[in-house]
């Protein structure tokens, strides 16, 4: 089993109140492993839950090359993963029993998105220990990783783009601050003459969330649309979810004007739609994308 992060996601319910308990709550599972268990090692927290393994063998990865606990494991002759340098790129790099595998370049991972989407990367990285601890070939490992894409077949949702328009239209699940932040920077590096962000949250988040997750974005869009689904209020109310998310840009001085507030999902992505141009990003943050991907596409054929 594998552990990429201790984040603040889910803090707040359950009982949970820091990332310390949380950490506690996922070492639950840290103890149920036997054969391998995988952790991010640039994460204290995650890291630390080796202590309670009673796997036979422990993995860390590594987004660092310099990581004093992935340079003792590997020294050690226990298996990891880190980026390195190899000829001028940077590259996933295996190591196990004191001998080193350079699987791909970071470059040669699609969903990277050419390197822009960080938490892809350590997704891979995570995916290829996996795999490793399952005995799978590391050829078949590397095939893997390299023909895997950030596409509707592959990984709907997940930074998918929906063709038919003269603009680009990007959809993802980030419904979340941890999400946002790891996919937000990934975003800003896609060209858009003028930007626009469909965007809400589940209910069930403290109030610092929104704010946390308006200040990622703030000022890299043109316009806000704000949009509330009922599944997911959980005991607010859609006003007030709106609400919270809106102070939130507005105290980062996003202009009210730029704001905009819609009852429903499929009413955001109309509205957006219609107002792009040529040449300009839609970035939709989605609950469901195959509904988004029909309602998108009847939006195509009906103009």
């Amino acid at each position: 089993m594998a552990v990429t992060n201790v984040a603040d996601e889910h803090i707040g319910e359950l009982g949970v109140q820091s990332r310390e308990e949380m950490a506690k709550v996922k070492g639950l599972l840290v103890e149920l492993a036997r054969k391998m268990v995988i952790l991010g090692a640039d994460d204290p927290l995650t890291a630390a839950l080796s202590k309670r393994s009673r796997a036979d063998r422990v993995c860390y990865f590594s987004m660092m090359e310099e990581n004093p606990l992935v340079a003792e494991h590997i020294a050690s002759g226990h298996p990891a993963l880190r980026l390195e340098q190899v000829d001028s790129e940077l590259w996933m790099v295996l190591y196990d029993n004191s001998m080193r595998h350079p699987l791909l370049a970071v470059t040669d991972l699609p969903a990277s998105l050419g390197g822009a989407a960080l938490y892809n990367i350590e997704n891979a990285m995570c995916a290829a220990a996996i795999a490793y601890g399952l005995d799978q070939e590391l050829e078949s490992i590397v095939e893997s990783l390299g023909t895997f894409q950030c596409d509707a077949s592959d990984n709907p949702g997940r930074m998918t783009t929906i063709d038919g328009f003269p603009f680009r239209v990007v959809v993802d699940h980030c419904l979340n601050p941890s999400a946002l932040a790891a996919v937000e920077p990934a975003v800003r590096k896609i060209d858009g003459d003028r930007r626009f962000l469909v965007y809400s949250m589940t209910g069930n988040r403290r109030d610092a969330d929104y704010s946390k997750a308006m200040q990622m974005v703030a000022g890299d869009y043109d316009e806000y649309h704000l949009y509330t689904t009922d599944h997911y209020l959980r005991n607010r109310t859609a006003g007030e979810l709106t609400d919270l998310l809106t102070r939130g840009l507005l105290d980062e001085g996003v202009s009210r004007q730029a704001i905009f507030v819609h009852a429903s999902e499929d009413d955001a992505v109309t509205s957006v739609l219609g107002r792009a141009g040529e040449d300009d990003l839609v970035f939709i943050s989605s609950w469901n994308y195959e509904m988004t991907f029909q309602h998108v596409k009847k939006f195509i054929q009906t103009g």
